[in-house]
């Protein structure tokens, strides 16, 4: 995929930033804070990522356009205004319908690895050059190499990772009730007295509430969606127009009729389904009426003095039944229980899994011709899922995190036929010297030549066939907008 071009509109103003296929350059000339990074961000917000407003430009007040050329060879517009993406005449709601959207743009179906995608192609300037193999990518936008891994190896087992995330939930939940029973400690330390308040009443009733409706809505989820993978299969069964002979020699046609069982499942988890929407419904009632407890009790509180309220919580605090031999045995089980799983898919993940030997191959060839010390980036392909980033930091970390990010951008492109753009913000900081950047430039036109590479930066090395240049501010010489 190609971006041809952007254009801004904002309070009638508009303006157009255009772009080469190869190498653009946005550049100020040794100047920093006129727009450089908010024409990048500006440009990935309209591709329909959750990116942050910088200081000063409001993305939601304004409207965004993106020519793109796909790799199919089609030439379409993206239109983005606040929370309406535009592709072409299709309607997407973001963030709802963010992965329907991506999947046109960038040819690619696996949600897993799509929602991991930006953290691939796209380097900010305040945690970009610091992420290596998960974290925030910039606002909600975040990037979990494990999950990369499996999504383009075909190993992400769906099921495992819900369990592990439901796990690590029930985990922190656990924790942060523990503190519950310290503070409770402190307080019976200096005397304070215990009974059963209507908050603490009221607290507890909401969260057993909460907690069930949490579960049957899960349930449901997953139901729903084994429902309608039922259907897809169906359908791809009966387009495919396949036909089976029976002993008598009669050739049948099958459809969703002659799918022994077939009817019945569905009509089993349409029932369920029903059934467990109808007892949501029940528990979304009753929390309604536990609100409305709720803000009555808020409006009391309200007329207390502060000594009152700082009293009345630690009443509704020790109102709580808690016993602290019970959390802390919880609290080891569901650990044990979290490192079970957690072997489970490091042993999905790494065992003969040819993109983990490539991924490192690749980051191990970089950061050697970019001068890295052997002992930031070890010979154990592992190192790939390191969280141990001591020693990396300035200029080091920079050109490791530069060597991960070509690697996933070249296993993307080996292994789903697409090639991302490489949209990179201020390389030249972090204590980076020219001749590093040089290097990383030397790189990049080489062995990225088929991709286009979008640069922000205040220098200017020579290497771009474009170049936007920003002298004061990003919108200076917009034209008038009529529509």
């Amino acid at each position: 995929m190609i971006i041809k071009s952007l254009t801004i509109i904002d309070s009638g103003y508009e303006k157009t930033f255009n772009f080469s296929s190869n190498f653009s350059l946005v550049y100020s000339d040794g100047v920093n804070s006129v727009g450089k990074t908010t024409l990048l961000r500006c440009l990935v917000y309209c591709l329909g990522y959750s990116i942050p407003s910088t200081k000063n430009f409001d993305f939601e007040k304004k409207k965004f356009l993106a020519t793109l050329l796909l790799s199919n060879g089609q030439e379409i517009v993206v239109r983005r205004d606040d929370r309406n993406v535009f592709f072409g005449e299709m309607l997407y709601s973001m963030p709802a319908e963010k992965l329907e959207l991506h999947k046109l743009i960038w040819g690619i179906e696996r949600d897993n690895l799509l929602k991991n995608l930006l953290g691939v192609f796209y380097v900010d300037q305040e945690k970009g050059w610091t992420l290596l193999n998960r974290g925030i990518v910039i606002g909600k936008e975040r990037f979990n190499i494990k999950e990369f891994v499996l999504a383009l190896s075909n190993r992400y087992d769906e099921n495992l990772m819900y369990d592990i995330e439901i796990t690590k939930r029930t985990l922190a939940k656990y924790k942060r009730l523990q503190n519950v029973v310290e503070f409770q400690r402190s307080l019976n330390e200096n005397n304070n007295y215990i009974y059963e308040t209507d908050a603490g009443v009221i607290n507890k009733e909401r969260l057993t509430i909460e907690y069930e409706k949490n579960l049957l809505e899960k349930e449901c989820k997953k139901l729903k969606n084994s429902y309608k993978d039922n259907e897809r299969v169906q359908k791809f069964i009966t387009n495919m127009r396949l036909r089976v002979k029976d002993n008598n020699g009669n050739v049948i046609a099958i459809n969703k009729d002659n799918i022994v069982g077939y009817n019945e499942n569905q009509d089993l988890l349409n029932a369920r389904i029903h059934q467990l929407e109808d007892s949501i419904t029940v528990y979304a009632n009753q929390l309604n009426k536990i609100e409305k407890k709720e803000k009555s009790l808020k409006r009391d509180l309200t007329l207390l003095s502060a000594e009152s309220i700082e009293k009345k919580f630690d009443q509704q605090i020790m109102s709580l039944k808690i016993d602290p031999m019970v959390v802390d045995d919880t609290i080891k089980n569901y650990e044990k229980r979290k490192n079970e799983l957690e072997k489970l898919l490091d042993e999905e993940l790494k065992i003969n899994n040819d993109i983990v030997d490539r991924l490192h191959t690749i980051i191990y060839k970089y950061s050697q011709e970019l001068g890295v010390d052997e002992k930031y980036v070890t010979a154990n392909s592992d190192y790939i899922f390191t969280k141990k980033l001591a020693g990396l930091s300035g200029a080091i970390l920079q050109k490791v995190v530069f060597c991960f990010k070509l690697a996933y951008i070249k296993i993307v492109e080996e292994r789903c036929a697409c090639n991302l753009p490489i949209i990179l913000d201020s390389p030249s900081g972090k204590e980076m010297s020219k001749e590093n950047v040089i290097k990383m430039y030397d790189i990049i036109k080489r062995d990225f030549s088929n991709h286009q590479i979008i640069v922000a930066s205040i220098y200017d090395y020579g290497y771009a066939d474009s170049k936007i240049e920003l002298k004061e501010r990003l919108m200076e010489g917009e034209e008038f907008c009529v529509s």
